[in-house]
C-alpha cells in the first residue's frame, strides 16, 4: 500500500462547508473577499487556501497530523482520519466524503521507512549504480542524509528522492513530540529507520 508523508489536493470550494474567519487571513480585491488562507507550521504542517473566484479549495498537510498514529503515515486507510483531524482544529469544516470523491492530488511525498544495517555500504551501492552522472546528481546533507535528483529543467521530467535518518530528524521535532501522548512509542518506532521520500511535484 502506498504511503505519503505529505499530500496536497485541490477540490471544489463546496468541500469547505464552514470556516471560522478569526483563524484565516483574508485577501480583498475591490472590497470583496477573493481568498482566505490558513497556515500552521507546528506541531504539524497544515496549509489551506479557499479561492472564491476560482471556486476551489487547496489543502496541504503532513503525516504528523495523525498525531499518535503518525507511524501509519497518510494512506487510503488513514486519509479520513487526517481530514477529521483538520476538522477537529475548529478552524473549518471539510466535507470528508466529498473530498475523498472529488479532490485531485497535486503534490505528494511517496514515503517508506526501512532499517539499514550497513549504511555506508548502502550509500556506496547507490552512488556506484548511478550510470549517468550527468543526468543524475547525489547531494549530501549531513552524515546520513542525501538526495538523488534528475538534472532536467522541465518540471514534468523532474525526479527527486530524499533519503534521511528519520530517527535523527525526529529528535528535532520537539513541538510534535510534546503534542502527542505516546512520544516514546513513536521514538522507538523510528529507531535506526532510514526514510525514503519520492517528491512528486507536478
Amino acid at each position: 500500500m502506498l504511503k505519503f508523508d505529505r499530500i496536497k489536493f485541490v477540490a471544489p470550494l463546496q468541500a469547505l462547508t464552514s470556516l471560522n474567519e478569526d483563524w484565516w487571513s483574508i485577501t480583498l480585491k475591490r472590497g470583496k473577499v477573493t481568498e482566505l488562507t490558513f497556515k500552521q507550521e507546528s506541531p504539524c504542517l497544515i496549509r489551506m487556501k479557499a479561492h472564491r473566484i476560482e471556486d476551489k479549495l487547496v489543502v496541504e498537510f503532513t503525516g504528523k497530523i495523525l498525531k499518535d498514529d503518525y507511524p501509519q503515515l497518510i494512506n487510503r486507510n488513514s486519509i479520513r482520519k487526517c481530514l477529521d483531524a483538520i476538522n477537529a482544529l475548529g478552524v473549518c469544516t471539510l466535507d470528508v466524503e466529498f473530498v475523498i470523491k472529488n479532490a485531485d492530488v497535486t503534490l505528494c511525498d511517496v514515503t517508506t521507512d526501512i532499517t539499514i544495517n550497513n549504511y555506508a555500504a548502502f550509500k556506496t551501492t547507490i552512488e556506484t549504480n548511478i550510470k549517468n552522472l550527468s543526468k543524475w546528481t547525489v547531494k549530501n546533507y549531513g552524515r546520513k542524509n542525501f538526495t538523488i535528483e534528475k538534472n532536467v529543467k522541465t518540471p514534468k521530467m523532474k525526479r527527486r528522492m530524499s533519503v534521511y535518518d528519520k530517527e535523527e530528524e525526529l529528535h528535532t521535532c520537539t513541538d510534535f513530540l510534546n503534542w502527542v501522548s505516546n512520544p516514546n512509542e513513536i521514538r522507538n518506532h523510528f529507531i535506526q529507520k532510514t526514510r525514503f521520500e519520492l517528491n512528486l511535484r507536478t
